[in-house]
């Protein structure tokens, strides 16, 4: 099990549809929206805070990540 902070500025991707799922985030500070593409469109479906976890991992299979991750601040 890898453990590594990274810190991102306003506006940066955290992960994008299609990525390879390699594991979940757990929010420090900020702010994280999750996004999902419809129709070509970028979909706000969530907006997570400290505290939070998020993200994907392909358990099993190769499926590839279904939505976005950007950081707000």
């Amino acid at each position: 099990m890898s453990s590594e902070r990274i810190h991102l500025a306003a506006g940066a991707s955290v992960f994008n549809a299609g990525d390879q799922p390699t594991g979940a985030f757990l929010i420090e500070s900020g702010l994280i929206e999750i996004l999902v593409n419809r129709d070509s469109v970028p979909t706000l479906l969530a907006v997570l805070g400290a505290g939070e976890l998020f993200g994907e991992m392909a358990v099993i299979g190769d499926e590839l990540r279904g939505n976005s991750a950007r950081v707000l601040e």
